[in-house]
C-alpha cells in the first residue's frame, strides 16, 4: 500500500516523524469520529422513542374512543339528567384535551418525518 505522503516522509509511518500538533490533530480527529458514531446511535434511540410515543398516543386515543363507545352503548335509550350529562361531557373533553396537550408537546420537539 502506498501512503499519501510517502515521497515527503520517506517512511511507511508518517506518524513516526510527525510534529506534536499533527499527533494532536490525529487524536482529535479520532475522537471526533468516535463521538459522531455515539451521537448517531443516540439519535437512533431518540427516533425510536418518538415512534414509541406516537404509538402510545394512538392507543390513548383508542382507549378514549372505546370508553366513549362503551358508555354510549350502556346508556343507549336512557335519558340522563343534564347535570350528569355535563359531567360526562367534561370528562371526555378533559381526556381529549390532555391527549392534545401531550401530542402538542411531543410534536414540538419531534424531528420531522423522514420520507
Amino acid at each position: 500500500m502506498r501512503l499519501f505522503a510517502f515521497r515527503k516522509h520517506h517512511n511507511s509511518s508518517p506518524w513516526d516523524s510527525a510534529p506534536p500538533w499533527g499527533l494532536e490533530l490525529r487524536k482529535l480527529l479520532g475522537l471526533l469520529l468516535y463521538r459522531q458514531e455515539n451521537l448517531m446511535a443516540t439519535l437512533d434511540e431518540v427516533l425510536a422513542e418518538v415512534t414509541d410515543e406516537s404509538a402510545r398516543l394512538d392507543s390513548i386515543q383508542a382507549l378514549i374512543d372505546g370508553i366513549k363507545q362503551q358508555l354510549a352503548d350502556a346508556l343507549a335509550g336512557t335519558t340522563l339528567p343534564p347535570a350528569t350529562q355535563q359531567k360526562i361531557d367534561a370528562v371526555f373533553a378533559g381526556l381529549t384535551g390532555n391527549k392534545a396537550k401531550i401530542d402538542k408537546a411531543l410534536n414540538a420537539n419531534a424531528p420531522p418525518p423522514v420520507g
